[in-house]
């Protein structure tokens, strides 16, 4: 799985405005502590958090690419080793979908 580190070096080189850092790190402590509650790998969901906005500015926002962007982005890093569960949540970025009963019917995977 991906570091923290190399998250967090991924997340500077993609993300430049301080309120998206301050959020996208914000994101990472609520979700260690949904996947506490949960019983689930902390540190995936953590890096999950990190990374969920990593396109944003790319894609400046756009509800089309925001989301699978990142998820190409990161699939791109094989290296990194990021999870099956990670590309997911990032792919879940995308606000309108062409499938919309994905999106409400989601649940993460179980190792």
């Amino acid at each position: 799985m991906i570091s923290r580190e190399e998250a967090i070096q991924l997340l500077k080189d993609n993300v430049s405005s301080e309120n998206m850092l301050k959020h996208s790190f914000a994101s990472e402590a609520v979700l260690r502590g949904i996947a506490k509650k949960l019983g689930e790998n902390e540190d995936e969901y953590s890096i999950a958090g990190l990374l969920h906005d990593i396109d944003v500015e790319i894609t400046n926002a756009d509800p089309f690419t925001h989301g699978p962007y990142a998820a190409k982005l990161l699939n791109g890093k094989s290296q990194m080793k990021c999870s099956t569960q990670l590309l997911c949540t990032t792919k879940l970025q995308q606000e309108k979908s062409d499938q919309p009963d994905f999106n409400m019917h989601w649940q993460p995977a179980k190792p």
